[in-house]
């Protein structure tokens, strides 16, 4: 009875090492990814920091992993300097992709879902915008809409909701081009 017990505390010690050893090199590769992130946004290449970030965020979201929390608060701060460089359509995708955490299966939250949210409407529906970039950028949300009520499904408290603005998303989208008249005989 006692080389079984001992056999079973050898075994959940080597699973907890394990587990351990494992948590600190996710740790350790999000760290190289965020930091090679922090390198690109300094000589402000937005899109390559953006890539590692996402990394961070997609591949790295190990408990009290602190660099996945810090790569999602920068792709806030890259989405608001597309949005100061006029850059709307990557602002737009930016404030998206953190409102697909929600339906991340590795860390599902709905941490981003509010803010982005209200920050997408707020870009689309800038009054000042050709109404063909904002058509662009309302697809861009209807879609993202779509998406995530399929992903998250009927039974999801989010659905009706999504389906909703889905919906208020499609009215907004206008003609790309001008109707062509029909043609005279």
């Amino acid at each position: 009875m006692k080389k079984v017990i001992k056999i079973v505390l050898i075994v959940v010690c080597l699973i907890g090492v394990t587990f351990i050893i494992a948590c600190s090199e996710v740790k350790h590769r999000a760290k190289t990814e965020y930091q090679t992130g922090e390198k690109y946004l300094k000589e402000k290449n937005y899109d390559k920091a953006f890539l590692y970030y996402r990394t961070v965020v997609d591949f790295y979201p190990a408990p009290f992993n602190k660099w996945y929390g810090m790569a999602e608060d920068r792709i806030w701060e890259l989405a608001a300097a597309y949005e100061t460089k006029k850059e709307l359509r990557q602002a737009v995708r930016m404030h998206l992709y953190l409102m697909d955490r929600i339906i991340n299966p590795a860390k599902p939250s709905d941490k981003w879902l509010e803010k982005c949210e209200k920050k997408v409407w707020e870009i689309a529906g800038q009054p000042d915008l050709d109404p063909v970039y904002s058509a662009e950028l309302y697809k861009l949300i209807s879609d993202w809409y779509y998406q995530s009520s399929l992903a998250l499904g009927k039974d999801s408290s989010y659905y009706k909701g999504f389906e909703e603005k889905q919906k208020k998303a499609n009215e907004k989208i206008v003609p790309a081009a001008p109707a062509v008249p029909a043609q005279q005989s």
